[in-house]
C-alpha cells in the first residue's frame, strides 16, 4: 500500500471522528466529548507520528500495532509512552489512598493537570492540556481538524 493510501485512510479515521463528535453526548459546557480511543488516536497521531486505522495504529517502516496492545487511557506502559514521547520539561505524578490520581505536565508548548481515578488516564489528559488539546475530566472535547 502506498503512503497515498495512508493518507486516504487517516482522512475517514478524522472524519469518523467528527461524525461520531456530533453524535455524543455534550458535557456541562455543552461541549460534545469523543472517547477515551479517539484521545489516544489523536496523542499517538501527534506524539508518535503514527496513523490510526480502524483497529490498528500503522507506524513507521509501514509497521503496524493493534489498537487492543495500545492503550494509554487504560495502561501505565501506554501511557508512559505518551509521556516520554511528549518531552515533558518535567511532570509530577500522585496517588493517594482515596483512589485518586494526580498529574501534572509541563512541555514546551504549555502545561496541564489532570485527576482521575485512572494513573493512566489522568497522565494522557494532563498531556491532552500541556498539548493545547480541551478535555474535561469526564471525556475529551477536540477540534478534529
Amino acid at each position: 500500500m502506498s503512503g497515498r493510501g495512508y493518507s486516504a485512510n487517516r482522512h475517514a479515521v478524522m472524519g469518523a471522528c467528527r461524525e461520531d463528535k456530533s453524535r455524543l453526548s455534550a458535557n456541562a459546557d455543552g461541549l460534545p466529548m469523543l472517547t477515551n480511543e479517539h484521545l489516544s488516536a489523536l496523542l499517538a497521531e501527534r506524539l508518535l507520528g503514527w496513523r490510526a486505522g480502524p483497529d490498528r495504529y500503522i507506524m513507521a517502516d509501514r509497521q503496524w500495532l493493534k489498537r487492543e496492545r495500545f492503550q494509554p487511557t487504560k495502561r501505565l506502559d501506554a501511557a508512559f509512552r505518551l509521556l516520554i514521547a511528549a518531552r515533558p520539561l518535567d511532570y509530577k505524578l500522585e496517588g493517594s489512598g482515596s483512589g485518586v490520581c494526580w498529574a501534572r505536565v509541563r512541555t514546551p508548548e504549555g502545561s496541564g493537570e489532570a485527576k482521575n481515578s485512572s494513573m493512566p488516564l489522568a497522565i494522557c489528559l494532563a498531556i491532552a492540556r500541556a498539548l493545547g488539546i480541551e478535555v474535561c475530566d469526564m471525556g475529551v472535547n477536540v477540534n478534529v481538524e
